[in-house]
């Protein structure tokens, strides 16, 4: 769970639960009564489940682009949801972004980490809303790393992101530097046995 304001000073929480399979951005209960919105979601982002129809599951899309080369479903569950007042990623120059880590998806043999610009929408009385009520604009990079439980990522730079290996037993523990293009450097933790390694909560300045 993420409290961060806007810079509009929009006071929100972002919050994931590991097998929800999303992001949900909701207007500070905290800050706000029910009558002026306290409560109200104004972003998900993921792919949660809708449950099983005629015995096979389907899954909603929020954020997710139609023709997306991103696995989905995403399985193993995300979290570490984390906040940039500036997206630093060419796609979203400038615009507030949050970036969250996913631990598996159906496809893919790695963790990944997506960064996505922050796009708040109200709803309003009467009007019929589908998936792309959340569409916005988001980057995607591919792990070097499966990580069962924990990890974390954070976005640093244009489709740049800093990753930690959590539990990952076939890969040791490891902070990555990976990019949307392919591109992963590791960085192992020294010495013997599985460190596991969650949320890299660091700050990144380029001058």
């Amino acid at each position: 769970m993420l409290r961060f304001t806007t810079k509009d000073g929009t006071d929100l929480v972002a919050y994931t639960h590991r097998f929800m399979s999303e992001a949900v951005i909701i207007k500070n209960p905290y800050s706000y009564s029910y009558a002026n919105g306290g409560g109200t979601i104004v972003q998900r982002f993921g792919a949660p489940s809708e449950g099983q129809v005629d015995g096979a599951y389907h899954y909603h899309s929020f954020g997710i682009p139609p023709g997306s080369p991103f696995p989905s479903p995403w399985v193993g569950g995300v979290h570490n949801v984390w906040h940039s007042p500036s997206s630093r990623s060419a796609s979203m120059r400038g615009m507030e972004s949050i970036s969250m880590f996913i631990n598996s998806a159906t496809g893919s043999k790695t963790s990944m980490a997506v960064e996505f610009a922050l796009n708040l929408t109200e709803q309003k009385p009467g009007v019929t809303y589908d998936d792309s009520v959340f569409a916005t604009t988001s980057v995607f990079a591919h792990c070097g790393f499966l990580a069962v439980a924990q990890g974390g990522a954070r976005a640093i730079a244009d489709g740049v992101f800093i990753a930690a290996s959590g539990v990952s037993p076939a890969y040791g523990s490891q902070l990555q530097v990976i990019d949307s293009k392919g591109g992963v450097k590791a960085v192992k933790w020294p010495g013997a046995g599985i460190v596991p390694l969650y949320d890299p909560f660091i700050r990144v300045e380029f001058m």
